[in-house]
């Protein structure tokens, strides 16, 4: 992230519809390193039909300018070789 914000709602759409289960993590400011002082801002359990999904569910809205943040994939029941992930947010 470039500089402060607040992170607002998550969006998606999968190529294939059903059970796709992950989250977006605050890494620390080394790219190299995302597990670096990470933590859970935003959780996704898309477990019903459909191929979109969206959530306003936000465990930690603050990011600081400079972190990184990166998708860690838990559960692809679908098998969906395709995700996009629209995040909304606006800066402080």
């Amino acid at each position: 992230m470039p500089y402060n914000a607040t992170l607002l709602r998550l969006d998606g759409k999968l190529s294939s519809a059903g059970n796709f289960r992950g989250d977006i993590d605050i890494a620390g400011p080394d790219f190299g390193d995302p597990t670096t002082s990470h933590s859970q801002a935003v959780s996704v359990n898309h477990i019903a039909g459909g191929i979109s999904f969206d959530t306003t569910t936000i465990a930690q809205a603050s990011v600081t300018a400079g972190n990184y943040l990166y998708f860690n994939l838990t559960v692809n029941g679908a098998g969906a070789t395709g995700a996009q992930l629209f995040l909304t947010y606006e800066t402080r």
